[in-house]
């Protein structure tokens, strides 16, 4: 009947921590029996990782030291975009040159190795040669396949290991460090980095022993991503770590609110997608000292997020309907936000000038600096909510859609060829415009350009 008394939160919820610890303190004293008890050892345990989370809240921002060698933003991959030929582009054809049955994709599915590409999925691992077809190897499915530190990295039955993309040959192999990893990724000249939902683990990339194991407090979802010699952590308790090759803490960063997808290196920054109150929230920080550069709000709920030039594009949805935002990756300003004419969630990737963007259904549409629509296409069969998103090689733009899969002149959005190929769920390409695609069902299918004509 007392009048209320106010309360900050952490100290709140730091109160109800520590009687959550007392009572299994007090349970034990009573009956020693209750040490065994599965329900009281995870109440502990909670109780435990929540005060970790409020010390690190109440301590507040720590900023690095900003070593600009030990951090780089890394340049964005370089993809062959010069034209087939001369003139303008009328005609492609495809000639299949593989097909597998893998089952479903494990991990990343399909892994680029120079010439070779290695299909994973829980039936069968093997890498082709992109553009000629034959299997160089072949080894035993997986749950989890990724390319980190110039090996493969594959995890089934309680182990993991790495293995010679040109060989197979397996280069070493251990117990998993704990769950079955999301996630696999290397520093510069450093461990490769094992990411489970809720830890990220450091391993010798010579002989898999663990170097270092990072669990965050509170946190039940990692998104990691290297940037040179720093792994920029971000996770769902809404907190950016940055941790160096010795897996040790470089600076830490209070976010908007959860960390919705990987860290990006965008426009020289370090780009981190968040959640925040009216939407999403796109966080710029320089990854050597965890500086924040800027901050800006976004109406989407989710979103994919692209270097596109000197700006950084956005392409999500807001109650369902896509939406794209640009801005200026210097100064985080809005540029433009336009809503594109195509439907629900979609796909995005950058040709050159142009934003290309595809939905669920097939429809494509292309974004000009100005946000117009310099072309577009209509859907042509169902949807495929699954569908990889757009590849843009050569100046083509190779998209999923209905039972093919399109090839489309990039700057003028004709159609100039067609592969049968129903709703990929991963796709590559090659500057020789040797395409491999996995869908759902494991089915993998590597096709090479037999001829092109051009109108000069």
């Amino acid at each position: 009947g007392g009048a209320p008394a106010p309360c900050p939160p952490l100290a709140l919820a730091r109160a109800f921590a520590e009687a959550q610890l007392e009572l299994g303190r007090i349970a034990r004293s009573r009956n020693p029996r209750q040490g065994e008890n599965a329900y009281l050892a995870e109440l502990e345990r909670a109780a435990a990782a929540r005060l970790a989370q409020i010390a690190e809240l109440d301590e507040g921002d720590r900023a690095g030291a900003g070593a600009l060698g030990a951090a780089r933003v890394p340049a964005p991959p370089r993809v062959p975009q010069r034209p087939l030929g001369p003139g303008r582009l009328r005609r492609l054809a495809f000639r299949e040159t593989f097909r597998l049955e893998v089952g479903s994709p494990a991990g990343e599915g399909l892994l680029r190795f120079g010439a070779a590409v290695v299909v994973a999925g829980d039936a069968l691992v093997a890498a082709v040669d992109g553009r000629a077809g034959a299997v160089r190897w072949r080894a035993e499915g997986c749950a989890f396949a990724a390319a980190a530190g110039g090996a493969v990295v594959l995890a089934s039955g309680g182990t993991l290991r790495a293995a010679s993309p040109r060989s197979g040959r397996t280069l070493w192999t251990r117990p998993l460090p704990g769950m079955t990893p999301v996630a696999a990724t290397a520093l510069a000249r450093g461990p490769i980095v094992v990411v489970e939902r809720d830890a990220a683990t450091g391993v010798d990339p010579g002989s898999g022993r663990t170097l270092w194991r990072f669990e965050p407090p509170g946190a039940s979802r990692l998104h990691a991503a290297p940037f040179g010699g720093v792994l920029v952590v971000g996770t769902d308790a809404g907190l950016l770590y940055g941790l160096d090759a010795a897996g040790r803490l470089v600076w830490r960063l209070r976010a908007p609110g959860p960390v919705l997808r990987r860290p990006r290196p965008a426009a020289g920054r370090c780009a981190v997608l968040a959640g925040a109150d009216a939407g999403t929230a796109l966080l710029a920080v320089d990854p050597a000292s965890g500086a924040r550069c800027w901050e800006a709000p976004l109406a989407a709920s989710t979103g994919a997020v692209l270097a596109w030039g000197r700006r950084i594009a956005i392409a999500g949805t807001v109650a369902g309907d896509p939406i794209v935002t640009a801005l200026d990756g210097p100064a985080g300003e809005p540029a433009w936000t336009v809503a594109p004419p195509l439907a629900g969630a979609i796909g995005a990737a950058v040709a050159g000038p142009l934003l290309v963007l595809r939905d669920a259904a097939g429809a494509l549409a292309a974004l000009g600096r100005d946000g117009a629509v310099r072309w577009s296409r209509p859907a042509p069969g169902p949807p495929a909510p699954r569908a990889a998103p757009p590849a843009v090689v050569r100046g083509t733009v190779l998209a999923a859609a209905g039972d093919a899969l399109q090839a489309v002149d990039a700057r003028t959005g004709e159609l100039v060829g067609s592969i049968p190929a129903p709703a990929p769920v991963r796709l590559v390409a090659d500057g020789a415009l040797a395409v491999v695609a996995l869908d759902a069902d494991g089915a993998a299918t590597g096709w090479r350009l037999a001829t092109h004509l051009s109108v000069v």
